[in-house]
C-alpha cells in the first residue's frame, strides 16, 4: 500500500487540448501502457496512426515509470532522480505542445480582408459564369449545380470570387472539398486572393481551417471557422463518422439575402 501511495504521488493525466481529465480517459479507443517515456512513440505507433486525426477515435499511452532510472551521462550526468523525472515529464509535454502550435499555425488562421482594390480582371466567360450563378442559385431555398470552365479557365478564382462576395460577405460558412492534397493549398491561396473591399464589402475577416491527413484534424474544427477546406473523404468521415461510399443524396446550397 505504501508503494503505491507513493506511486500516486508522482502520477500525472496530461491532456493536451485542455480537456477534462475524466472524459479524455473515458472515450479512449486505443491505449499504450509502456515501460519507459519514449516507448510509445515506438512500440505504438500503429495505434497513434488509427487515431491521428479520426473522429472518435482517441489515444491515450500510460507509462509505468517516472524516469528516475535514466542513465547519467552526459548533459545528464549531474542530475537527481528529481531531475530527471521532471525532464522526462517536459520531454513528452513539449513534442505534443509543438505538434499542436505546428497544426493551428501552418493549417488554420484568420485572413483579414484588405481595404481596397483587388485589381482583378475577369475575363468574359469568368464574368458570364458569376452572373448565371446570381442568376440561378441567389435566393433559391436550396439549390445543386456544377461550375464548369474548361482546364486553365480559372475555376478556382471564379468559384472563389464568387463565394467571397456572396457567402462569406454575409456571413455564411463554407465547406470546399477536393480529392487531392495539392487543391486544397491552391484553394486557400484562391480565397487569398480575393480578400480585398471591393469584393467582400461587409466582412473585415475570415478564419479558415485545411483537413486532411497532411494537414489540420477534423478534431480541431471550430464553430467560428468559416472555410472548412479538406479532402474529401476526411471532412465527409468527421461530419458523418459514415464511409464516403454511403453518400447517396447529391450536396445542395442554399443562398437568401
Amino acid at each position: 500500500m505504501r508503494k503505491l501511495e507513493r506511486m500516486e504521488t508522482h502520477m500525472e493525466i496530461y491532456v493536451p487540448s485542455g480537456k477534462n481529465e475524466q472524459e479524455a480517459l473515458m472515450r479512449t479507443t486505443h491505449l499504450a501502457i509502456a515501460a519507459h517515456h519514449d516507448d510509445i512513440e515506438i512500440m505504438a505507433y500503429d495505434g497513434i496512426l488509427r487515431c491521428f486525426g479520426q473522429p472518435g477515435k482517441w489515444f491515450t499511452g500510460a507509462v509505468v515509470t517516472n524516469g528516475s532510472g535514466s542513465p547519467r551521462s552526459g548533459i545528464y550526468a549531474d542530475c537527481s532522480d528529481e531531475d530527471m523525472m521532471a525532464i522526462r515529464k517536459e520531454e513528452q509535454k513539449k513534442v505534443l505542445e509543438e505538434l499542436e502550435k505546428r497544426t493551428y499555425n501552418e493549417f488554420a488562421g484568420t485572413i483579414s480582408i484588405v481595404e481596397g482594390n483587388s485589381g482583378l480582371q475577369l475575363y468574359n466567360h469568368q464574368q458570364d459564369a458569376i452572373r448565371n450563378m446570381n442568376q440561378k442559385i441567389l435566393n433559391k431555398e436550396s439549390y445543386s449545380g456544377l461550375l464548369v470552365l474548361p482546364t486553365g479557365g480559372g475555376k478556382t478564382l471564379t468559384a472563389t470570387y464568387w463565394l467571397m462576395s456572396n457567402i462569406l460577405d454575409y456571413d455564411q460558412k463554407i465547406i470546399w472539398l477536393a480529392h487531392r492534397h495539392e487543391l486544397l493549398n491552391q484553394a486557400r491561396a484562391g480565397f487569398e486572393k480575393v480578400c480585398y473591399s471591393d469584393i467582400a464589402r461587409h466582412k473585415q475577416e475570415f478564419n479558415y481551417r485545411i483537413i486532411s491527413g497532411q494537414h489540420d484534424m477534423p478534431v480541431h474544427i471550430k464553430e467560428t471557422d468559416d472555410v472548412i477546406i479538406g479532402r474529401t473523404g476526411d471532412v465527409y468521415d468527421a461530419l458523418t463518422n459514415r464511409p464516403i461510399g454511403s453518400l447517396t443524396a447529391p450536396s445542395t446550397v442554399g443562398v437568401k439575402r
